[in-house]
């Protein structure tokens, strides 16, 4: 049996020679001194479920002095007598105690103020619809990648491939909390980054030949909808925004003086304050639907008592009332073909790509120069608008100024 002494003698040795010390005590506890200065406690046993040997480890020495080690040793021999493994039955009070996936998602998400509301009800959805069910139960730091890749193939089964990768993503911000907690030991999401089915082409559709684009101008003309959404879709070829930016525009963003469209930065898809060029068209389409909606606080908002702006899903219905389908053109479609049309017409990229609120790979640079080049995107912005003009009057594809 092992006593003060012989523990501080072990670790003299185990130093000196530079090899690991071995010191049993009784009923086969030992005592493991490394050469570092560091020892454990330790039995090797054979487990009573399939008659295999395996170790136990009780805990570092002298965190765990001897007389706790020989208690710890003594309840795990009772257990072994019992026909349990004790590793097991420590499992299993883990498992008890442990947080679950589901618990972890829920910290996280609480945890993400700045996040929009449809955002944080798109995640909520994607738990419950998807990884709640497969790993929502299980302790987070014993989901393996195997395990959530599981969950994402079912995604996948039904035909939903961008909601897999998704789904992926939102699971590795969720494990990657988990790390940063230190409730798990890795972000096993990070693991598959090959394992699901290539996305599928993210192009939305959109007209980009100028005869096409006059056509479509032409029947926005004779849209009969309502007033709101008239107006929206009049506007978006010149603006050339994202839908979501666009029909949650406020009043309060026009400067009528400045001739400039304000968006702040919590309703930009990049976080950043945008400037958009209002150029005689755009300000003169306003100015017609401020008439109408300007005692509320959105520029376009959807019929009823409630204060919102029109949907999602408005425009696009529009659009198909008008005879495009969304395999024909889409809102979001305006701003390919501005794109389009502007960089084959010798426009500059960077106006373009600044105008598009696309991100700057400059960070610093995106964050501060806010209204770079806007003379040149001013000027850019009014002959767009200039050449949509006789685009619909002539349908066909009519001179540009230059630059």
């Amino acid at each position: 049996m092992l006593n003060e002494a012989a523990i501080k003698a072990a670790l003299r040795a185990a130093k000196a020679s530079g090899k690991a010390v071995k010191k049993g005590d009784r009923n086969g506890l030992v005592l493991h001194a490394r050469p570092t200065g560091g020892a454990s406690w330790r039995w090797n046993y054979t487990r009573p479920t399939d008659g295999k040997g395996d170790t136990i480890v009780y805990g570092p020495f002298p965190l765990i002095g001897l007389s706790d080690a020989r208690e710890l040793h003594d309840a795990a021999r009772r257990l072994v007598l019992k026909g349990i493994d004790p590793k097991d039955r420590a499992r299993e009070k883990k498992r008890a105690t442990a947080d679950t996936f589901a618990q972890v998602a829920e910290r996280y998400l609480a945890k993400q103020g700045q996040l929009k509301p449809r955002t944080l009800a798109k995640a909520r959805w994607q738990l419950r619809e998807f990884l709640n069910p497969e790993i929502g139960q299980k302790p987070i730091d014993e989901i393996s990648a195997r395990q959530l890749l599981a969950a994402l193939r079912k995604i996948e089964a039904r035909g939903k491939i961008e909601t897999a990768h998704k789904t992926k993503e939102l699971a590795g911000r969720i494990f990657g909390f988990a790390v940063a907690e230190g409730i798990a030991e890795h972000n096993v999401a990070a693991d598959l980054k090959q394992a699901l089915a290539p996305r599928p082409d993210e192009h939305l559709a959109a007209l980009t030949d100028p005869a096409k684009v006059g056509a479509l101008l032409q029947a926005i003309e004779g849209y009969d909808g309502q007033p709101a959404t008239h107006a929206a879709l009049r506007v978006a070829p010149h603006l050339f925004l994202r839908p979501g930016e666009l029909r949650g525009g406020r009043w309060s963003e026009i400067d009528w003086n400045g001739a400039l469209w304000r968006i702040p930065a919590d309703r930009m898809k990049m976080g950043r304050e945008h400037l958009v060029p209002l150029s005689r068209q755009s300000l003169a389409i306003l100015r017609e639907l401020e008439a109408i909606t300007g005692r509320e606080e959105y520029m376009f908002p959807a019929i009823g008592r409630k204060r919102r702006s029109i949907s999602d899903g408005t425009l696009g219905a529009a659009l198909r009332g008008l005879g495009y389908s969304s395999d024909v053109h889409t809102p979001h479609g305006f701003r390919t073909t501005a794109s389009t049309l502007l960089h084959e017409l010798g426009y500059e990229s960077r106006d373009i790509e600044l105008q598009l609120a696309h991100a700057d790979t400059n960070k610093i640079r995106g964050i501060y120069n806010r209204a770079e080049r806007i003379k040149e995107r001013t000027k850019m912005m009014q002959q767009w608008s200039d050449y949509l003009g006789s685009l619909r009057a002539s349908g066909n594809g009519a001179a540009i100024g230059r630059k």
